[in-house]
This record gives C-alpha cells, sequence and structure tokens, in this order.
C-alpha cells in the first residue's frame, strides 16, 4: 500500500496507483471511452453532452496491486451518512488487491435513512469518547480539467448515468449498461488475481502443522467461500460492479481460533480430525454471528457506534496482521514455523536461506511491476510467469515436481482425485449426536469470536464508506451493509464460513474500467466455482517462494503504513498506546492484547478530557443582559473587576480532573482578596470621572463573589462532588460570596448536598409586589418599584444557587450597585431621571456643549418630545412596526426582545448568544413581570432598559422596521419619544437642540457598544 496515510503521495510515487493506471491502456478500449484514472469522479452536462472524469490526484495513494486509498471524503455520496466518515489512513490488506482503508472514524448520523443527507464538501470533524485522532484536511477535489474523456457520439444519446440514482428513492443507483464481453475479459482478470491470494489466506488461517496435509483441500473452502460471498454481492448489491470476497482483516482471529482448538486437541490427545473439524465449525458459526451482527447494526443504524473504537488500538492490532502476514510468508517461503520472535532463528540456515532467495525476489517483482507497469495485464502474467519459470527450472534441471514437494518447495497434494462434495467430511461429524466435535475447545473461543464481530463490522463500514467516496452517486449505506450480512450468513450456513465484504480496490478498478455490468461479478464467482469443484488440487503447482512473496507483500505494506508511517497521523502519545497495543497482541494473544490497548487508551483518554478541563478552565468577566445608565455602567466597572469572578465548567467533573479543578478554583479566590485585586479599583476610577474616595469606601464594602456556572456541565461524580464542597468552604473562609449556577436538579444538586454544601435557591429579579393602578388615572410616582435590600453575608454558611447564570450575574452586579450609590458613586438604578438631568450628565462629559444650558435645552426639548406612561405588559413596539421613533426612558425597565430572523429558519439555524436565558428565567419574567412572549416563543437576546437608556435608535436610524419588541416590564415606566417629525421641527425651529439631542444619543448608543464590546462572557 503505496500510498501515504496523510493521503499525499511518497516522494517519486505519484498519486495514482499502478494497476489503476494501467486502465488507460486497456486492449480493444478506445481512449474516447476510456477516461483516465488522475481526474476526479465526476458526472454532469455540457453542451449536452455528458463527462465522465476521475480525480485522485493528491487524494489516492496505492496499494501492492494499484489500491486506490482515499485519504477523506465528504458526506456528500455518502448512503445513509449525514454525519461523516473520515477516511484518513485505515490501511489494511486483503488479497491481492484488497487492502483496506481504515481511518479515524467520525459521528455517523444513522437519524437518516435511505440515502445520504448531501453534505457539503468541507472536512468532516471527529467525534467520539475514546476516538481521538487528528482530522484529515484533504478532500476530495470534484473537478473537470482537459484530461476529461467523452464517450463516443453514438452513446451520447444516452446518459453515462441516466438517473444520478439516489439509492432509497427509485430501488437503488442507476449505471449504464457496458459490454457483457468487457465485463467477462475484467472479471478472468480479477480471479487471476484474487485465486492465489486466498491459498495464502488459507496458509495463514491453518498454519498449525496439524493442518498441513489438508492445507490443500482447506484451499478449496476458501475458494467457495468467496464465491459464495461473490454471488450474493451479485443478487443484493446495488452496484454492478461490487466485489464482495474473503477479506484480510478477520483472518488473524480465525488464525487463533485454529491454533488454539489444535493445540488444545493436542494437550487432550484428541485427533487431528477432530482438532480439524472442530476449527472449521468454529469458524462456521463464528461467520453465521458475524452475518447476524453485521445485520441488526445495519437494520437499527447502529453503525456511528463503531467510533467508539480507539485508532490506536485498531492500528496496534492491524499493525500485527501485517507482522504476523510477513512472518507467516516468511516461514512458508523458508518452511519453518515462524511463531514467536525467538523462532526467526530458524531462519539462519543453508537451507531456509536458499529458500528465501526466491521468496525475496518474487515480492521485489511484485513491487517493481506494481511501481512501474501501467498495464492491467502486468500483474497476471507476472503471477503466472513465476510460476511458470519455476516448473521450467524444474524442467531444466531434470528435479521432478514429487522431489521438490519431499524438499518443501512445494506443498504436497492429496492422494488421488477429491470430489468436492466430500470436502464437508472435514467437519469429522462422525454422527448425529456431533461425538467428533471437541465442543469444550469450540466454547473458549468466545472472545475470539466477539473480537472477529467488532473488526469485521469495522471493516465492512470502512469498506462501504471508502466505496460510497468514490462512485459517481448516492448509494443506499445501510442496505450495501446488509449486503455483507447476507453474505457472511450464507457462507456460514452452507458450511464455509470465512468472513467477507467489500473489497474497495477491486470494486474500485472495475468502476474506473467503465464495467457497470454484472457479468464480470458472476465470472469472478463462477472460476473460484470451478476451482473448487476441480478434483485435483492446484496447490500442488504453486511453489511455496510464490505465495510466501505474497504473504511478505501484503504484509510489508501493513505494517509499514500502521507501524511507522502513521506517526504523521497520530499524537505522539496515540503513536505509543498503538505500540503499546502491538506488543501486548504479541505478548498476551488477540484478545488480551486488544483489551489492554483498550485499558491504555482509556487511561489516556481520561487523563487528556482531565487536562483538557483544567487548560479551558479561565476566570473571564461576565455581564448581565441588562442595559444600564452610563452612569451605572462607571460604577461597574470599577467594581466589577475587583469584586467579581466568573468561571464557566464544562464536560463531566470526575475523580481525574477535579483536584486540578479544585486547585485553580482555589487560586482565583486568594487572586480575588488580593491586593492586586483591590489595586484595580483606582486604575479605573479617573477614566469615568469618578471620585476616588467614594469608589475605594464602596470598594471596602462591598462584598466579593465568585460565579461558578454549571450550565455546560454534562455530569459530576463524588469526587467532583467534594472538590466544590471544599472549594465553596474555602471561599467562604476568605470572605468570598460562593456563587453556583446552572446546577442541573436531581444528580448535581443531590450529591452537593450530600457533601454538605447547603444550598439556597434563588431566582432574579425577585417577585415584585404590585401596587393597584388606577385605570383613568396614573401617577407614575404611585408605582414605584422596590427591592428589599440585598444583604449579602459572606459568613454564612450556605451557597447561594441560581437556575442561570444571566440571573446569578444579575444578582451579583446588584449588589454591587447597591454598595455604590449608598457609597454616593451613582443614583439609585429604579430612580426617575428627567430629560434635564441626563442633558446635564452628558453634557458635563461632552466639551463642545456647556453643561449650564441643560436646564434651558430640556425646555426646548420639550416642545418636540413626547412623553408617555406605558404600564407592566403593554407593548411599545413589535417586530415589523415602523420604527418612526425612538424612546429614552425617564422612569422604571423596557426589556427588549430580540427573536430569530425568518431567513434562519431555511437552515435550521439560530443566532444565538452564549448568555441566552433559561427557559426558566423567562417563565420567571411571565410570571413575575406580567409579560406574555409573543406567540410563545422564546427571544434569543433579552435586554433591560433603565432610566436614562435610549431604545429604538439603531432601527430609527437605519430606516428600517423594528427587528425587536419593547414592552414595559415595570409597574409602570415612563419614556420620552422622540419621532422622526419632531425631529425634522426641530432642525428648522430649533437646531442648537437637536444637535444636544444627538450627542446624547450617540453617546448613549456608544456607551451600549462598549459594554457589548466589554462583554466576555467564558464560553470555553
Amino acid at each position: 500500500m503505496r500510498g501515504q496515510m496523510s493521503g499525499v503521495p511518497r516522494e517519486g510515487r505519484g498519486a495514482r496507483s499502478a494497476l489503476s493506471e494501467g486502465l488507460q491502456s486497456l486492449p480493444d478500449h478506445d481512449d474516447d471511452v476510456m477516461e483516465p484514472l488522475h481526474h476526479a469522479t465526476s458526472h454532469h452536462r455540457d453542451d449536452g453532452n455528458i463527462l465522465y472524469g476521475e480525480n485522485v490526484g493528491e487524494v489516492y495513494g496505492s496499494g501492492p496491486l494499484g489500491t486506490s486509498l482515499p485519504t477523506s471524503f465528504s458526506p456528500a455520496r455518502q448512503g445513509d451518512f449525514a454525519g461523516s466518515f473520515n477516511i484518513g489512513s485505515y490501511h489494511g490488506h486483503g488479497h491481492m488487491m484488497h487492502h483496506r482503508r481504515r481511518a479515524a472514524v467520525g459521528t455517523l448520523d444513522d437519524d437518516h435513512n435511505g440515502d445520504s443527507g448531501g453534505g457539503g464538501g468541507a472536512t468532516p470533524r471527529m467525534h467520539g469518547p475514546l476516538l481521538s485522532t487528528r482530522e484529515s484536511s484533504i478532500g476530495m477535489d470534484r473537478r473537470r480539467d482537459s484530461k476529461t474523456f467523452r464517450r463516443p457520439m453514438d452513446d451520447m444519446a444516452e446518459p453515462l448515468l441516466p438517473h444520478a440514482g439516489v439509492a432509497g428513492e427509485d430501488d437503488g443507483a442507476s449505471f449504464p449498461s457496458s459490454d457483457p464481453v468487457r465485463a467477462a475479459v475484467f472479471g478472468m482478470i480479477n480471479a487471476t488475481a484474487g485465486i492465489p491470494a486466498l491459498i495464502a489466506f488459507a496458509s495463514i488461517v491453518f498454519q498449525h502443522p496439524h493442518f498441513s496435509p489438508y492445507l490443500d483441500l482447506l484451499c478449496k473452502f476458501f475458494f467457495v467461500s468467496s464465491a459464495l460471498h461473490q454471488s450474493v454481492f451479485n443478487v443484493f448489491s446495488t452496484l454492478p460492479f461490487a466485489m464482495g470476497q474473503v477479506q484480510d482483516v478477520g483472518i488473524i482471529f480465525m488464525s487463533g481460533m485454529a491454533t488454539s482448538i489444535a493445540d488444545y486437541a493436542s494437550k487432550e490427545g484428541l485427533s487431528v480430525e477432530t482438532a480439524l473439524g472442530t476449527s472449521l465449525l468454529t469458524m462456521t458459526v463464528s461467520t453465521v454471528i458475524v452475518g447476524l451482527g453485521t445485520y441488526v447494526v445495519a437494520k437499527n443504524s447502529w453503525a456511528g457506534f463503531v467510533q467508539y473504537i480507539p485508532l490506536p488500538v485498531m492500528g496496534g492490532y492491524l499493525g500485527f496482521v501485517g507482522y504476523f502476514c510477513v512472518a507467516s510468508g516468511v516461514g512458508l517461503g523458508s518452511s519453518q514455523d515462524i511463531s514467536s520472535i525467538m523462532s526467526w532463528m530458524k531462519i539462519f540456515n543453508q537451507d531456509s536461506l536458499i529458500k528465501l532467495i526466491p521468496t525475496v525476489c518474487a515480492c521485489v517483482a511484485m513491487v517493481v511491476t506494481m511501481e512501474r507497469a501501467r498495464h492491467p495485464m502486468a500483474l497476471p502474467v507476472l503471477l503466472f510467469s513465476l510460476i511458470a519459470a519455476f516448473h521450467v527450472v524444474l524442467l531444466v534441471s531434470g528435479i521432478s515436481l514429487t522431489t521438490a514437494q519431499e524438499a518443501g518447495w512445494v506443498m504436497k497434494p492429496a492422494d488421488g482425485p477429491v470430489k468436492f462434495w466430500d470436502l464437508w467430511k472435514l467437519y469429522h461429524f462422525e454422527d448425529w449426536s456431533l461425538s467428533g466435535i471437541c465442543f469444550p475447545a469450540m466454547l473458549r473461543q468466545g472472545a475470539k469470536t466477539a473480537g472477529l464481530l467488532l473488526v469485521v463490522i469495522f471493516g465492512s463500514c470502512m469498506d462501504i464508506a471508502a466505496v460510497s467516496q468514490d462512485v459517481p452517486v448516492r448509494i443506499d449505506f445501510n442496505k450495501e451493509l446488509t449486503t455483507v450480512a447476507l453474505s457472511n450468513i450464507a457462507t456460514g450456513v452452507a458450511g464455509v464460513g470465512f468472513t467477507g465484504s467489500y473489497i474497495f480496490s477491486q470494486t474500485i478498478f472495475t468502476m474506473r474500467a467503465g464495467i457497470f455490468n454484472r457479468v464480470n461479478g458472476w465470472v469472478i464467482a463462477s472460476a473460484e466455482f470451478l476451482v473448487f469443484m476441480y478434483p485435483y488440487s492446484i496447490v500442488q503447482y504453486i511453489p511455496n517462494f510464490f505465495l510466501g512473496a505474497l504473504m511478505i507483500w501484503f504484509g510489508f505494506e501493513i505494517s509499514r503504513d500502521w507501524l511507522f508511517l502513521s506517526y504523521q497521523k497520530l499524537t505522539r502519545m496515540e503513536y505509543v498506546l498503538l505500540w503499546m497495543t502491538f506488543f501486548s497482541v504479541m505478548e498476551f494473544g488477540l484478545e488480551g492484547g486488544i483489551g489492554a490497548g483498550i485499558v491504555c487508551a482509556t487511561l489516556y483518554f481520561s487523563y487528556a478530557y482531565a487536562q483538557s478541563q483544567v487548560q479551558n478552565l479561565e476566570a473571564g468577566r461576565c455581564r448581565s443582559s441588562v442595559i444600564r445608565t452610563v452612569e451605572h455602567q462607571a460604577a461597574l466597572s470599577v467594581l466589577r473587576d475587583s469584586h467579581t469572578v466568573t468561571v464557566q465548567l464544562q464536560g463531566f467533573i470526575f475523580f481525574g480532573s477535579a483536584s486540578s479543578i479544585g486547585t485553580k478554583l482555589n487560586n482565583l479566590a486568594a487572586l480575588l482578596v488580593s491586593d492586586e485585586a483591590s489595586a484595580l479599583v483606582g486604575t479605573e476610577v479617573y477614566e469615568y470621572g469618578l471620585n476616588l474616595e467614594q469608589c475605594e469606601n464602596a470598594s471596602a464594602a462591598s462584598p466579593r463573589f465568585l460565579v461558578i456556572d454549571f450550565s455546560k456541565v454534562s455530569g459530576m461524580d463524588s469526587s467532583g462532588s467534594r472538590t466544590i464542597s471544599g472549594v465553596t468552604r474555602e471561599l467562604q473562609r476568605h470572605g468570598i460570596t460562593p456563587i453556583l449556577t446552572g446546577l442541573k436538579e436531581g444528580g448535581m444538586e443531590t450529591l452537593l448536598t450530600a457533601h454538605e454544601v447547603v444550598l439556597q435557591k434563588m431566582t432574579w429579579p425577585p417577585k415584585i409586589q404590585s401596587t393597584p393602578l388606577s385605570h383613568d388615572v396614573l401617577h407614575i410616582e404611585e408605582g414605584v418599584e422596590s427591592h428589599e435590600s440585598i444583604c449579602v453575608d459572606a459568613a454564612l454558611e450556605s451557597v447561594y444557587s441560581f437556575p442561570t447564570l444571566e440571573e446569578g450575574v444579575r444578582f451579583c452586579e446588584d449588589a454591587l450597585l447597591e454598595v455604590a450609590v449608598r457609597y454616593g458613586v451613582c443614583r439609585p438604578p429604579s430612580a426617575a431621571v428627567s430629560l434635564e438631568e441626563i442633558l446635564k450628565y452628558h453634557l458635563e462629559r461632552l466639551p463642545l456643549i456647556k453643561a449650564s444650558t441643560a436646564s434651558s435645552l430640556s425646555r426646548d426639548m420639550k416642545q418636540y418630545i413626547a412623553s408617555q406612561t406605558v404600564r407592566r405588559g403593554e407593548m411599545l413596539w413589535r417586530v415589523g412596526d415602523a420604527a418612526e421613533e425612538m424612546i429614552i426612558v425617564e422612569r422604571g425597565i423596557i426589556r427588549v426582545d430580540q427573536f430569530r430572523d425568518p431567513r434562519d429558519a431555511i437552515w435550521g439555524k439560530a443566532d444565538t448568544d452564549a448568555t441566552l436565558p433559561s427557559d426558566a428565567y423567562f417563565a420567571t419574567w411571565e410570571e413575575n413581570r406580567g409579560v406574555t412572549l409573543p406567540h410563545g416563543e422564546k427571544p434569543i437576546r433579552s435586554f433591560e432598559l433603565g432610566p436614562g437608556c435610549v431604545g429604538g435608535s439603531t432601527d430609527f436610524h437605519l430606516a428600517r422596521p423594528h427587528s425587536t419588541h419593547a414592552v414595559c416590564a415595570s409597574i409602570a415606566c415612563r419614556v420620552l419619544r422622540i419621532s422622526k417629525k419632531s425631529m425634522q421641527r426641530m432642525a428648522k425651529e430649533s437646531p442648537h437642540s437637536l444637535v444636544a439631542l444627538q450627542m446624547i444619543i450617540m453617546r448613549l448608543n456608544s456607551s451600549d457598544l462598549f459594554a457589548a464590546a466589554d462583554f466576555q462572557p467564558n464560553t470555553s
């Protein structure tokens, strides 16, 4: 597998696979028909012609037989995937051209049945609890260039892809028909390349010495198993060029089963026939279980669960698969049993080294042929040539085939011809009681069967995803996965159960050759059936060095990709985990090694997750959504930074992160009471023109708050609860008031209470006691809102708890403002502010107009400005109303709500704010303020305008309809209405008053913009 794991071809190699490149020079294949393989698969109409091209460019590497390996794929044509698979670097191997594209599995959205959700071309992100690898940055480039070839003119009447069919909409994908003769030729090419690999697979699975006398017969089981797999794919797959064969990913587990059963039988003194029969039955039953499991996954759309497999663990397993293939190939070529690290010493003798010479040379010839040759017949010719050369050497040297078999150059055949229906006698049933089966040995393979199920489902999902990426139509992912399930069930029921799946490389090889005819698959199946039924074994004519070279080739490519090239695709720690899994499998076997790898990956995930929680935990400034006057904003700016710290926790707080989080919170508490925090008061006083002495006195008397928000915390264990309990006690010891917000009822509250945290649940602002108002005459002074004084005592053992961060932060602000009012830093928030006072306050800070003119300006403006009193619940404007006027609040509170833009509904998106109050917050508003939300819709943002604030000015100046609605949220409000007509009159009759008014509105808007820019909630 020559492609880089990152998807970038190795230097000097090029991006195209050798075998696929050879398609360009196919005999009897017109260049006008054949599209080059370095263009992106595309289909579109241009001037009435259908263009069809290929692009693998920098996206594809290649395998020993030219297997193209997609490195990243968009869900644009992915059946049943609204999420994504990231086909980055999962390079397992299959027979001859069966190299797998294993990758980090992204989030699969299984809520869609049938076809894909369309998707875009962006690089998909990865999700999943234990799966951690960096996402691929290389996407599939869909483009057309000068090398796109057209179909012959006499074929242009019909489009190449008549319907670009979407599976699930009209009975599957639609493909053009192709010449059955060409399809048959390609079927023979695929069969020629595949059959020798099946022999190599049989040698790996049945490598135990007990099975050597039966190996030629066991190869026939692999032939018929692959034939059945292919037949099922021909019948059920929506792709006419689909290739389904016995695959490589499960052979190590099957080899482990056979070896384990043979060792058990030897230990218990059972016959070789019993060991062989038990092994065959175990694999058959396991294959049925794999098929049923895959079927359940497909029908329930559970493919997304494969993302929970840690990539380093799967990489370590595949690295071992590669090593195992290399060891088996060397052992087969040298006639030695390579079963452990120390057993490699056996090859260092004259006979073994002589046998390894042709093995290595044959392997090099295969690699060079795939590197250099461009013709699709190059590899089949090489394979036949190697075998023919061996027999020519025997003939020239006068050595008989029997002598070569005795010397270990060729496997010994069975005695005489064998009828294919007699092969099932190898099961050694003896009678209906199955007395020839060792069930204790069979039951010991339960863990291996579970592992086989896991890796086959994982590999099948990757195979189908890779095929989905490369075919020019959308396919039904679950239907194709069901095809894989049915093929495994069929082979298992037939008694020739060896797990199989899609063979990506041969499938795409056939598609790119323009073979859209199922004759290709039937020819492959027929060839395998014929070899199976042939009464003589073909193994006796194939030299061992040839099969050994094939296995070394496969193994080297897998090992190189996963054990070495994967370094660039994994983090350093993940790369270490991969090697740990590899050595664990070698030391403890498949089950123990994979289990150890999963445990190590889980521990690493826990550590990395805990570290990310602590690193993302930062103190930040957070302000409420209340739009306050400039005076109050100045007071809060002086006091808030030195007296309030907001921390937003996220994720799951557990034993791994609790201690570090507690340490960081305690450090913040110490900083909050330090001299450094107190010094912040003096640095900001002069910026706002406030009295230093008043501010210092207010600072000394103001409470300090540490707000801990749990709204993004999914849960917490007992260690986390104990840590938070300790933090609250430490805060109270420092005189800091702990504020907990966003605690979910039940779990977290119960745990905190159990750890002696006394929660004082509050909502803010508190419920208002309304004063009855006359309907006819409303005196604003009678409806004055008043709250009880906020009494904050940090010495209390209770901890304040608010439903939302908005309420907790507003509580802190109101408490600080109360102290600021007490020491004369600002006026009370609920106090009425007249127009004259507003003018005087701002003109004192503006150098252009004297503040002494505030009284006369106020009298002039009142001639043009209307005053209105509204009661709670009355609307000032609604969304869509013409913005003919703006308001200045003199008394009370106006709440302004912003709702989702209807245009966002088209995309299912809302422009939400990170500090959006919860449903409970708005429910409190409706209950306590008597305000009903329009149509029951929840605003995406809400702001409160107090005395001295301006409202509606943005829409007014932009001359657009109101994008918000405004409602009186206090008992009563008094507002000043400034209309366009009044401003026009003012411009003619009193322009100096208009200038002053515009300057004040500009200053108020600038203050609001500054507050918005300074609004820094901790959203990490």
